[in-house]
């Protein structure tokens, strides 16, 4: 547990010293020494399990490293480090404008919660997700105070009228750390749907087997929690999921998890992500 622990710090101490590097000489406070790092390697490496979840208006889309990858790159002047400008990832996401967007990740020294909100005049072309070598992205820019960077970003909470989700509402299926489906809201309604006391919907069991999952040994179902207070998940293991577990239509367009078994404060509202162990 100790090597394990030693492990993940130094991978945290790492992804800070990168985005370090990336932006010296930038128009911030340039630190009085920088550690010398190797350039980022031109391909930057996948963390299969890492993603920046945009909320929007109570829907989530989320990117990995590849969708990341896949954006125009920009680099910062007098550093190795690139990525995409934190506009271009809330586009992807569909946002075309917003008050402001609160991006939460961990603090500079690696701990996890940390969060700064920008308003949409901060966020400009210069503020960029920069890629590290660890597969993550973290927040920085020149116009930023280095106190309020952020790095491994986990999520973007978007504020403002003006925002929508850009695509139809869908789940995305995760198996084994890699994104195997997307399941939009039109085919879940083209399964069988179920009624357990009030609510209607297919069954889990019935969507998963649409994104072609036979079997597994856990599942975690995340979205949001009852009220939609904040991000919520809902871990299942294998003989918890029954033909009484369903993904009830919403009168929003989505869909959430419930079943008999299931309280009503663990239900999972927006259901955005099943992640399939």
């Amino acid at each position: 547990m100790a090597v394990a622990h030693l492990r993940r710090s130094a991978a945290a101490v790492v992804a800070v010293a990168v985005l370090a590097v990336s932006v010296a000489g930038c128009g911030a406070a340039t630190p009085t020494s920088t550690p010398t790092l190797p350039p980022t390697p031109t391909g930057v490496p996948v963390a299969p399990r890492y993603r920046i979840d945009v909320a929007v208006d109570g829907a989530l889309f989320s990117l990995g490293t590849r969708d990341l990858q896949r954006l125009p790159q920009r680099s910062l002047s007098g550093g190795p480090g690139k990525g995409p400008t934190l506009l271009s990832v809330l586009n992807e996401a569909g946002v075309k404008d917003f008050s402001t967007v609160r991006v939460t990740g961990s603090s500079p020294e690696g701990k996890p919660g940390a969060q700064t909100s920008l308003a949409r005049g901060e966020v400009v072309e210069t503020v960029l997700l920069v890629l590290t070598e660890q597969g993550t992205a973290g927040l920085a820019g020149p116009t930023i105070p280095r106190e309020r960077w952020i790095a491994s970003v986990t999520r973007l909470d978007v504020q403002g009228s003006a925002a929508t989700p850009a695509t139809e509402y869908a789940i995305e299926v995760i198996v084994r750390g890699e994104k195997v489906a997307f399941v939009p809201l039109s085919q879940l309604k083209g399964l069988e749907a179920k009624t357990v006391g009030e609510q209607q919907g297919p069954t889990l069991l019935d969507a998963l087997k649409l994104a072609g999952v036979q079997d597994f040994v856990k599942l975690t179902v995340s979205g949001f929690s009852p009220g939609r207070r904040g991000p919520a998940q809902l871990v299942l293991a294998r003989a918890e999921v029954n033909d009484q577990v369903i993904l009830d239509f919403t009168n929003k367009g989505t869909v959430k998890l419930t079943g008999p078994d299931i309280p009503n404060d663990k239900w999972v509202l927006d259901v955005a992500r099943l992640t399939v162990d």
